[in-house]
Order: C-alpha cells, then structure tokens, then sequence
C-alpha cells in the first residue's frame, strides 16, 4: 500500500494539496479534524491518523517526544493494518491501494511512516512571513507560525536528506501561480497517472482555495 504523505507547516498551503489529491482520487478516508479557521474548516487531515501520531508529539515544542520512536512505528503497523482491512473504508474497485494522509506533525516523523508504509513524501514550501501572517489571522499561538515551521522545514528536510528517496517540494506561490503544472508534478511523481482525467477537477478545488 503506498502512501503519499503531504507534510509542511501549518499555513503553507498543505490543505489545498490535500484536497486537491483527494479529488483527483486519492482516498483520504475521513472523518477529517475540523479546524477553527471559518475558511479552511476541512483540513483533510484524517481523525484516525492524527489518533495515531499525536499521543507521540510534544505540541509544545513541536518534536517527537524521546524514546518514541518505536512506539510509534508500532501503532503506525496496526494502523496499516487497519487501512488495508478497509476499517476507515472501502478502497476504490479496480484501483491499486494508496491513501493521501497529511498533518504537520507528520513530517517530524517521515522516517517512522517510511519504515511502515511505502510512502511518497509531498513538501509544501512557503515564506515564513507569510507563513506568520497566516497564523496571526487565524489568532492561532506563536508555535503555529514562523517557529514552529522553522522546527518543521528544519527536522522534515534533514530527515528526508538521510532516507535513500527522492521527494518532490512545492511551494504555495506556484501551486497558486501554475496550479495546473503543480498538480501534474505531483501526479507524474507519485505515479497516479490513471487519475490524470480528474486534474481539472482537483486544480479548480486549489484555485478555489485561493
């Protein structure tokens, strides 16, 4: 089962890819957590997934907890199991199994989820003062700003430098800018041609996010 897993800060544009992939096919399997931002209530970031994760993280500094890590793999293999069971839902008919999951803690734990899932790592990009500026519209604390996205694009992208896989980055002014283009990096480097027919779909959702 292959994985492609959206990781990045908070405000930089992780939900529209994710429910951009989501309608271009990709099953998410909610419910989703619902945020308190009027304009992005849907986070697409799966509840049984963030179940998961978070009971591992220390939210306050934005770091896996010590001594975590096997736990955690240990709970990420029976919620593999659980997704290949069809326990979060029914996986598409005639279409080979693969699920977006997103969360911005998720991408202080890529080489966990990699050694569980077979996984292609999607990295949304954006400028920290926009990224701040985000955060400050949405009344949201300080870690989820600019500090906490220095501590995410800092352990995600050391991380996915030691794991022997490529990623693909993108940032937010071109997934807003060439929207069309973006999507159909993502599709090329996941391998999800067979979804291309749904891409203006998937794009207008982006534009829509815009």
């Amino acid at each position: 089962m292959k994985v492609i897993l959206v990781i990045g800060s908070w405000g930089s544009g992780t939900t529209a890819l994710a429910g951009a992939l989501v309608r271009l096919g990709i099953p998410g399997f909610g419910p989703y957590f619902v945020s308190d931002d009027p304009t992005t209530p849907n986070t697409f970031e799966m509840q049984a997934f963030r179940d998961v994760v978070l009971p591992f993280m220390d939210e306050s500094t934005v770091s896996l907890r010590p001594d975590a890590e096997m736990e955690l793999i240990s709970a990420l293999r029976k919620f593999r199991s659980a997704l290949e069971d069809g326990k979060f839902g029914a996986w598409p008919a005639g279409q080979a199994k693969r699920v977006m999951l997103k969360l911005p803690f998720a991408s202080l734990c890529i080489p966990q989820i990699s050694t569980v899932f077979d996984t292609d790592v999607v990295l949304m990009l954006r400028r920290l003062q926009d990224v701040e500026a985000s955060r400050r519209r949405r009344g949201w604390a300080a870690i989820y700003g600019r500090a906490g996205a220095q501590i995410i694009y800092s352990k995600s992208v050391n991380d996915l430098l030691q794991i022997p896989k490529s990623f693909l980055a993108i940032s937010f002014s071109e997934l807003m800018r060439d929207t069309r283009h973006s999507l159909e990096r993502v599709i090329n480097f996941c391998g999800v041609h067979d979804l291309s027919d749904n891409l203006d779909q998937a794009a207008a959702f982006v534009r829509k996010k815009g």
